[in-house]
């Protein structure tokens, strides 16, 4: 029994084969290495039981306090199973070690240790808590390391080194990596894969580069029917509505022929409506002209007799202004006060005569101024009477001049009237002329399709409709015949021999290869493990051993290598095989039977396969043969379609040419008629001029009348003024003389030398009144004239308004008369004209729906649809909005139908021809199953056809597309993912691990050590078009997959670079080559960088690549660890390679992390011992032996040596 204490640093020294790395190597076995790790070949004969535990009591026990605090014991020891080679078998026990529990003294001072089940007896027996065994070495690393302990059984948790969320995974891997002292990257980066909690084995790209490629041959269809979809659907709407339209037609067209009738009777009845309203017009044109011409003449008289009425008024009223002027009234009533002064004239001439008695001399002045002044009243009297007599004189003058100006008004009046009554008729007469030219025209664009050369394109037209339906039926005929020649039915068959081959052939292989697998189990295989041990000792073959490993094994070439140093003599245990379980050597009895039975069943199955092959001939040949007839009905179906597009392109032609003669007729017509129409409107604009002529002559005649009238009472009035102003200029120089002479004889008297004044104011006064009698007396002739005017004209003048008053309203009853006569026939020429207006308006429409009904008959007849003769209309039938309608109707139609068939052609080459079988069989169902009657419309079944595909058949294909294309972005994007995850964790745990070791580094002449993950996944093969194929990927699934869209061109062109990945390189990756370790260091004041094994020779000096792999693997630790408090146990072997400065720092830097190093020496270091607490020497015959004397001693002992 050997007891080595490893709670803190150990040092183990012995010569070279001692056994102190093997005692190293128990320290990764206690924290649940796997046992087949630590016991290499190159190192050890025996596998880890036979060399640890050779016997049935052997054991190795590991004394350790568990998380909850407790000291425990886990033991190990030798279990026989039902394989070859004994296992190690886990056991916890609830107490520390006491060597009594497991020995037993035979003789005074002589122990030998118990067997398990003595040992658990006495366990038991003692009341030691112990576990069952545990199940296997994975459970036993579960609980060591509290990894998934809820996976292993409740009774083994409390035995954890560490508890809670805390973990210890891989700490195996990691205290197990510095045993040897040798550097491998690549294992450092497997240790580093597995914390990272992956397998480290391979991550495949799920990617099927035939199922891609199959998948981009589907797409293409199915993206060429959706890059013309909207064009597809429209054909397909198109075809659809074209259906129903040509049903709706033949529906609409029995009406036609009872259309045309009923337009014709009502073309009749208008035309007779048109010429009754003309006549009516033109007898009330007749009344109306035939009244204004006798009311000419009395309007005429009327207006003479009202003139003259006006003009005695007019003059009257002159005279009675001129009295007006004159102040009559005031002229009057002096001229009647002269009484009176001549009463007061004898009254002042009595007084004058007093004082004359006193003056002779005043008395003769007087005397001879009044003889004076009587002369000159008298010559006032013969002037004013002179006047009236000129005044008289002009009057009848002027009268006399208006009575001409009115006879010649009228007579030219008369001229005026005349020449417009025989204008007019004139232009009636070419306006009824033009009118019937315009009927005759109408009735010949009615009459146009009649034309006989129309009717002669018509039956042509007829006659390709004819031979049309004979070629369809042709070509129907033919098209059965093709579909009767069923290369389907061959081809399935071929396909389901085929499979039934290839599962025959597949049957074969796999006998062949059992044979081969017997005749190699028989004879072994070259570069086995079974001919490496024949290459040895070929006898060893017959060895029982063999048996009990199975051929199946042994031909294993992988195993080959594992052999090359074989030790017979150590028999089975010699083979180191990493293996839990053998297989039974069942199938190394019988193979020569066996071989036969197969030789047997492959002759069967040889002739059936020559039998399927016999009968592939003949469906090829069968096949080839109707290829061939296929090709001709190909060929007689193309020459058959030549034939009914070049007949259908000479029914367009002759269609195209029958409607442009009938335009061209109807156009010539309605050229002419537009012409006449022309004519009927200027003849009727002239009717309407002369009309207007003959107002506007009169109404000028009547203006000039108005002004020369004007102009008389101008000229006679300014001669009346002028002939008064004379007669009143020498009347009042009369006046003026006598008002001199009185003046004089007042001067005269007032020379004379009379002093009484008296006398003077008396005869001023005098004198004054004499004037004044006379200034009044000289109002009598015109007091007279006014007696006279008043006596005679004024009384006049009542009778005279009132007749001329009569007259006016004579006038304006007669005006009134003709005006509202005028108006009637305007009014009534306007309604004519209007009704007369509408109903051509109506002929017109009836013309042109007659002409569009015609057309529409026609454009029927071309397109196969035949009218009814006698079919009864319904009541609320409108032929207006039928021949809108239909006409309309039959255009679409037309263009619809040219457009539809031209597209279904191009659809049957792009998408029939070119699809898929399903495709091309839905189209030549439909369109094979067409009978006679409705072969002529060839297109209807082609629409069926069309409809199933574009609304069954695609869209299945789509959803195929659609979710292989989900499934394959989803196989590469989760790898991408899976990467990215790999990458981030990459990152993660290399800042974990760079923060573990900072302030790890302070070692001598070497200072910052760095380590940090660099993930490299950008770098592998095919990285980039894998992360643009999934970007494309995601852009659709998150966007046009949502909306049922295929994915676009970049997805296919990225899907194609993944297939070239697959074909051209590997896409399969491993953990370790996503990333690199790098290493850094300042070293002597130089920074320096690692990333590979090479980089990490070329600056190693002074065990810097063991400083590099000690601070990663603490920092691992750490990062393992976590917030735990366990002591880690770190087996190093040759510590000696640093220096003893480093080595020191290196503990220290371990001694703070918790970390206890346990180290192999060939011979103790004195300048490291204090830093031991614990040393152990292993001597040469294999004794274990604890080194307890001091520094001193120890250097001491070794100078003597």
């Amino acid at each position: 029994m050997s007891e080595v204490e490893i709670g803190n640093n150990t040092m183990i020294t012995g010569d070279n084969g001692a056994g102190k790395t093997s005692f190293l190597k128990l320290i990764p076995a206690f924290f649940g290495m796997k046992t087949s790790k630590i016991s290499k070949k190159s190192e050890n004969t025996d596998n880890f039981v036979q060399f640890y535990l050779p016997y049935k009591n052997s054991y190795i026990v590991y004394e350790y306090v568990t998380h909850l605090g407790n000291v425990a014991q886990v033991v190990l020891s030798r279990h026989h199973t039902t394989s070859i080679e004994p296992k190690v078998q886990y056991r916890f026990v609830a107490k520390p070690f006491d060597a009594s529990d497991y020995l037993n003294e035979e003789q005074e001072g002589k122990f030998i240790a118990l067997e398990p089940h003595e040992l658990h007896t006495l366990w038991s027996e003692r009341l030691i808590n112990f576990t069952k065994a545990v199940p296997t070495q994975s459970d036993f690393r579960k609980v060591m390391q509290n990894d998934e302990l809820r996976t292993v059984e409740k009774d083994f948790h409390p035995y954890s080194l560490t508890g809670g969320r805390n973990n210890l995974k891989h700490i195996d891997y990691i205290v197990h990596a510095l045993i040897t002292g040798k550097v491998s990257i690549p294992d450092i980066k497997s240790l580093l894969a597995k914390i990272m909690h992956q397998s480290g084995g391979d991550y495949k790209l799920q990617f099927n580069p035939n199922e891609a490629e199959r998948w981009i041959e589907h797409y293409e269809v199915v993206s060429k029917f959706e890059s013309k979809k909207e064009s597809y659907m429209t054909t397909l709407e198109n075809g659809n509505e074209l259906i129903e339209n040509e049903d709706q037609l033949e529906v609409q067209a029995k009406y036609i022929e009872s259309a045309l009738q009923v337009i014709t009777e009502q073309f009749v009845e208008l035309q007779q409506s048109v010429q009754g309203k003309k006549s009516v017009l033109k007898e009330a044109e007749s009344a109306k002209n035939q009244l204004i011409e006798t009311s000419s003449e009395s309007l005429s008289n009327l207006k003479g007799r009202i003139n003259g009425a006006s003009t005695q008024i007019d003059k009257i009223n002159r005279q009675q202004d001129h009295f007006i002027d004159q102040e009559i009234e005031h002229k009057l009533a002096l001229f009647e006060s002269i009484p009176e002064k001549e009463a007061d004239v004898a009254t002042l001439q009595s007084d004058l005569d007093y004082y004359s008695s006193h003056s002779k001399d005043i008395e003769q002045i007087n005397t001879e101024s009044e003889l004076r002044v009587k002369e000159k009243n008298a010559d006032i009297k013969r002037e004013q009477k002179a006047k009236e007599s000129a005044l008289t004189a002009i009057d009848r003058e002027h009268e006399i001049a208006k009575s001409s100006l009115e006879q010649n008004h009228s007579k030219l009046i008369g001229q005026i009237e005349k020449q417009h009554s025989q204008e007019r008729e004139i232009s009636i007469g070419e306006k009824h002329k033009v009118e019937a030219e315009i009927s005759s025209l109408t009735n010949a664009i009615l009459s146009a399709p009649l034309d006989e050369e129309v009717v002669a394109i018509t039956a042509e037209i007829s006659k390709t409709h004819t031979k049309e339906v004979e070629l369809l039926n042709e070509s129907g005929n033919l098209s059965n015949q093709k579909y009767s020649i069923q290369n389907s039915d061959l081809l399935s068959e071929k396909s389901t021999i085929t499979s039934q081959l290839k599962e025959l052939l597949n049957e074969k292989s796999a006998h062949l290869k059992s044979i081969e697998t017997l005749d190699e189990l028989k004879n072994g295989l070259k570069g086995s493990a079974l001919n490496a041990i024949r290459a040895i000792d070929p006898d060893l073959i017959n060895n029982p051993i063999i048996k009990v490993l199975g051929h199946k094994l042994l031909l294993r070439t992988d195993l080959s290598a594992h052999i090359d140093e074989i030790d017979i003599d150590a028999g089975i245990y010699g083979l180191h095989l990493d293996i839990d379980s053998l297989q039974s050597p069942s199938e190394f009895e019988d193979m020569d039977n066996q071989i036969i039975v197969l030789d047997e069943k492959i002759a069967e199955i040889d002739a059936k396969t020559e039998a399927i092959r016999q009968r592939l001939k003949e469906i090829d040949a069968k096949i080839a043969t109707n290829n061939v007839e296929l090709k001709r009905l190909d060929k007689k179906l193309e020459e058959v379609k030549a034939l009914i597009d070049e007949n259908i392109s000479k029914r367009e032609f002759l269609s195209d040419k029958k409607a442009s003669l009938i335009a061209e007729k109807e156009a010539s017509l309605n050229k002419r008629k537009e012409a006449a129409e022309k004519m009927l409107r200027k003849a009727e604009r002239n009717i309407d001029a002369i009309t207007e002529k003959r107002n506007e002559s009169i109404e000028e005649l009547n203006a000039s009348h108005l002004t020369a009238k004007s102009d008389c009472d101008t000229i006679f009035s300014e001669k009346r003024e002028a002939s008064e102003d004379i007669f009143e200029q020498r009347i009042d120089r009369l006046k003026k003389d006598i008002k001199s002479i009185r003046e004089d004889a007042n001067a005269r008297i007032n020379d004379i030398d009379f002093d009484n004044e008296a006398y003077r104011a008396v005869k001023a006064s005098f004198d004054k009144l004499i004037e004044t009698i006379e200034e009044y007396r000289s109002f009598e002739p015109l007091i007279n004239s006014y007696t006279k005017f008043k006596e005679d004209d004024l009384t006049r003048l009542d009778d005279l308004l009132a007749e001329k008053q009569s007259l006016l309203q004579e006038q304006s009853l007669l005006t009134q008369k003709v005006e509202i006569a005028k108006q009637d026939y305007a009014r009534k020429k306007a309604d004519i004209e209007t009704e007369v207006s509408s109903l051509n308006r109506k002929i017109d429409a009836l013309t042109e729906l007659k002409s569009s009904l015609t057309s529409l008959s026609s454009s029927l007849s071309d397109m196969g649809i035949e009218t009814v003769h006698d079919a009864e209309l319904p009541t609320d039938f409108d032929i207006s909005d039928f021949v809108a309608t239909n006409q309309k109707l039959v255009s679409k139609t037309i263009a619809m139908s040219k457009s539809v068939k031209r597209e279904l052609s191009s659809i049957q080459q792009e998408l029939v021809s070119n699809g898929s079988e399903d495709i091309r069989k839905c189209w030549n169902d439909e369109v094979g199953m067409m009978t006679t009657n409705n072969s002529h419309r060839l297109y209807r079944a082609q629409i069926v056809a069309f409809n199933k595909i574009v609304h069954e058949i695609i869209p299945g294909f789509k959803q195929i597309v659609i979710s292989n294309a989900l499934a394959m972005g989803h196989g590469v994007n989760e790898f991408k993912l899976q990467l990215n995850g790999i990458s981030r964790t990459i990152n993660d745990l290399g800042r974990k691990i760079s923060d573990a070791v900072n302030g790890c580094s302070n070692y001598d002449s070497i200072t910052d050590i760095s380590i940090n993950l660099e993930s490299v996944i950008h770098k592998i093969h095919g990285w980039d078009s894998i992360v643009d194929f999934c970007d494309a990927y995601t852009i659709w699934q998150e966007s046009d997959y949502k909306e049922n869209i295929l994915p676009g061109e970049t997805f296919k062109n990225r899907l194609k670079q993944i297939i070239d990945i697959k074909r051209i390189g590997n896409s399969d990756v491993k953990i370790e080559d996503l990333f690199n370790v790098v290493f850094a260091v300042t070293e002597n004041g130089r920074r320096k960088t690692a990333r590979t094994a090479t980089d990490l020779e070329k600056m190693s000096s002074n065990g810097l690549t063991f400083l590099f792999i000690s601070t990663l693997y603490l920092g691992m630790i750490k990062v393992q660890r976590g917030a735990s408090l366990v002591s880690i146990q770190w087996p190093v072997d040759e510590l000696g390679k640093l220096s003893t400065e480093n080595t020191l720092r290196l503990i220290g830097i371990l001694e703070s992390n918790n970390i206890a190093i346990a180290t192999a020496l060939p011979e103790p270091n004195i300048d490291l011992m204090n830093s031991f607490g614990k040393m152990y020497h292993i001597s040469k015959h294999g004794y274990l032996v604890e080194n307890n004397v001091e520094k001193d001693e120890l250097a001491l002992m070794m100078e003597n040596a």
